[in-house]
């Protein structure tokens, strides 16, 4: 898959995640779409519908899915031409057809709610917003001498911009500029223009460039511009790069983001759509951004009127204005704001009369944490930042807690935080180690968090990550302040999720169940609360685990994570180096992986293995005929090589399990019997410690010694198992030789007492 073609592929997702439906957020990949399910929503919410009628909302086959997609056809050739021949077993098949078929439903979106917009408008209200327009446009044009009617662009080409884009969309160009009515859009256009221009200041308009001679930024200021923007901790670090920050930016979610980081506030700029569903919601946000820089006379405004180009992706006018955003607050920095110290005065703790040392050891008794992973090892369980899709919500049917148990905070005395009420407070200490094993902890629990000095930014200080925390631990979905802009909007996040912890009968520190508004204002408290919880939670695991039959904790969870990976690396099986955890367990879904790994281990190709499968029959095929070369190991675990509708299904405890029960015997360790429980994965062994032979056990799958060199399955074409010399150290089960398990009698009696 080439840049262009990938490029594509995100720009539909993104824009399915920014529909307004439910389980558009949650598409990740095209594959996502092929029950056609999600896209019978978008065609049913296009007409005002909730839903197609007939639409199957449970597909357990493929039949299944070429009805849901016929009816989508059906229903979508009444609203667009487009769709031509398309056929439903085509869109299913052919990832071409399912991408030309969203393209076409985009266009026609954007069609529709245009055609929306003009019709609810009566032609009085039109009239008279045009007058209105032209009588302000005349009275600012004579006020301007510097820029003129006749530097706005001509009727003519306005028009002609307008069919060029309407092609580019659907096709049907004379249509869609009649029905828009071009000539009306740019008189409109031109004396807004007028208006808006004769609003800059002297050195504005100095500023602005002919865009024939806007220079390009070169690679070394686009990645400073990055730099500065993870600095800021908008997403997280090594997410963007140089060729999807422009994308991005065309929804100007992100440039508002900036301002707000650098403003300091939680919304400097008002009525930003965070998921725009069309291009005029996508034009609302840009025009806002544009014109809150354009109330800064010291801001370059180069790129302060590029509108349609940022939204268009245009990368000179994009990286552009991060460019100038970048140096302007670059440059406001070097001089203090009254807003700034007005504000640090109230992240000020308040002086405390008490400062009796309270070591989090005495509040915590027995407080045991595995040691902390290599931080290499941690970046991959970070999630990033995404401003294609809404955040993503892995509950069923949450308990919703709302009610106060013990305590309201409706009642203003109970806030008042006096200097006086704190001298009845210690101060908590909190070592560093304390502190980096609670992080380790909340990562390992896949609990996203961001630190700052700020404390309504801030998750761990602002209570936002304690709230998730509960949930993640007891499965209670409380009422959280995301954005709490107070000090009793943080104070009450903690004190709902105390309120369900204290009556749960967890041990929570006795100076903070007394005078929980202590964790407003001082951060030691708030690490000395998360290090109490997770001594209460020692095998406390992330939520995809939660069901599953591991009894390891969330950090051994990940360090049994990223051995598999490791290992799954030196066999050379995975498409390539960089995949994630969460990339392995969908292709592990598909049967292939393990077939591969099975003919590594055994010497031997599986036949009729399908490369990519498309269905989940052909998927549980390949793990079938994986899972019967694997029972028939000896010292092979047989704790999950019969849930292959398990594994299809992607449960990932499952996979996790079989995949640590096959690098054990791949190994050459003995299978763990049911009674030898343990809270330790087993995380491998070094290359260099494997035993080393050049003798394969023919007798391992039951296969006569006069049939060794026959192949187990004829190998079907194009499918490689081959990818590492079987005669290496790294062969695992192959590397016991007879001489090393034993040559007589007694010693093959029990190995065949084994497989029977």
């Amino acid at each position: 898959m080439d840049k262009k073609e990938a490029k594509e592929i995100l720009s539909i997702i993104d824009w399915i995640n920014s529909q307004d439906i439910p389980g558009c957020a949650l598409v990740d990949t095209l594959d996502d779409l092929k029950s056609g399910i999600i896209v019978g929503d978008i065609v049913a919410a296009m007409t005002g519908r909730n839903h197609l009628k007939d639409v199957q909302r449970r597909v357990s086959s493929k039949n299944d899915a070429l009805n849901n997609w016929s009816i989508i056809i059906k229903e979508l050739s009444t609203i667009s031409s487009r769709v031509g021949n398309l056929n439903a077993e085509d869109i299913f098949d052919n990832p071409e057809s399912l991408k030309h078929i969203m393209k076409i439903i985009i266009n026609t979106n954007w069609q529709v709610h245009a055609k929306a917009i003009l019709k609810s408008e009566s032609e009085s209200q039109q009239e008279k917003i045009l007058n209105k327009q032209e009588a302000v446009a005349t009275q600012n044009h004579t006020e301007t001498h510097e820029l003129t009617e006749s530097s706005l662009p001509s009727k003519a080409s306005f028009i002609k911009q307008v069919q060029k884009e309407a092609e580019q969309n659907d096709g049907t160009a004379e249509t869609f500029v009649q029905e828009i009515s071009s000539a009306d859009i740019f008189k409109s256009f031109q004396k807004h223009s007028l208006n808006e221009t004769s609003n800059l200041t002297e050195s504005q308009k100095s500023s602005i460039i002919p865009k024939n001679k806007l220079i390009q930024l070169s690679d070394i200021q686009k990645a400073n511009i990055i730099s500065w923007i993870e600095e800021l901790r908008i997403v997280k670090k090594g997410f963007l790069d140089i060729s999807i920050l422009p994308e991005i930016c065309r929804t100007g979610v992100i440039l508002c983001d900036i301002i707000n980081r650098n403003e300091g506030k939680q919304e400097a700029i008002k009525g930003i759509e965070r998921h725009p569903r069309n291009k005029a919601q996508v034009t609302s946000n840009i025009s806002k951004v544009l014109e809150y820089l354009r109330s800064f006379p010291r801001m370059s405004a180069k790129f302060l009127w590029s509108n349609e180009s940022i939204i268009n992706g245009d990368e000179i006018a994009t990286w552009g204005i991060l460019e100038d955003i970048k140096n302007f607050y670059c440059a406001s920095r070097k001089t203090s704001r009254s807003s700034s110290r007005t504000f640090s005065k109230l992240l000020e703790p308040p002086k405390q009369e008490e400062t009796t040392s309270c070591s989090v050891y005495n509040l915590i008794p027995e407080l045991k944490v595995e040691s902390i992973m290599q931080t290499s090892n941690m970046k991959s369980f970070h999630k990033s930042r995404s401003y294609a899709a809404s955040a993503r919500s892995k509950s069923t049917s949450p308990e919703i807690v709302s009610s106060r148990l013990s305590y309201s905070f409706k009642n203003p005395n109970i806030i008042q935080m006096t200097r006086k009420s704190f001298a009845y407070n210690k101060n908590f200490q909190v070592s560093e180690e304390v502190i980096s094993k609670v992080k380790e902890w909340l990562m390992a629990l896949n609990l996203d968090f961001e630190e700052s000095d700020n404390i309504y930014i801030d998750t761990i200080r602002n209570g936002v990550t304690f709230c998730q925390l509960l949930y993640v631990v007891e499965g209670v979905k409380i009422i959280i302040k995301q954005s709490p802009s107070n000090t009793r909007m943080v104070i009450e996040n903690f004190y709902n999720v105390l309120n369900v912890f204290i009556s749960k009968g967890k041990e929570i520190p006795k100076a903070i169940r007394e005078n929980p508004q202590i964790l407003a204002y001082d951060p030691n408290a708030v690490w000395t609360l998360f290090a109490a919880v997770m001594s209460c939670y020692p095998t406390a695991r992330p939520l995809e685990y939660q069901n599953s039959p591991l009894q390891y904790g969330a950090i051994a969870i990940k360090k049994l994570e990223a051995s598999i990976l490791e290992w799954l690396r030196e066999l050379k099986v995975l498409p390539y180096p960089s995949c994630s955890i969460r990339d392995v367990m969908q292709l592990l879904k598909k049967g292939k992986i393990f077939c591969e790994i099975a003919s590594l281990m055994t010497s031997k190709q599986l036949s009729n293995v399908i490369a990519n499968p498309k269905t989940s029959q052909s998927s549980l095929s390949n793990i079938r005929k994986a899972l019967d070369v694997f029972r028939r190991l000896p010292n092979m675990s047989q704790r999950y090589t019969w849930n292959e509708k398990e594994i299809a299904s992607g449960n990932q405890g499952i996979i996790l399990g079989l995949l640590e029960d096959i690098h054990m015997c791949y190994d050459g360790q003995s299978a763990r019997k049911k009674s030898q429980s343990s809270s330790v994965p087993y995380i491998g062994k070094s290359s260099e410690t494997r035993p080393l032979s050049n003798k394969k056990i023919s007798f391992l799958l039951r296969i006569p010694k006069t049939q060794e060199t026959t192949p187990l399955d004829s190998p079907r074409r194009g499918f490689q198992t081959n990818r590492m010399d079987l005669s290496s150290s790294r062969r695992g089960i192959l590397t016991k030789s007879y001489t090393e398990r034993g040559t007589d009698e007694n010693s093959n009696n029990l190995f065949k007492s084994k497989l029977n």
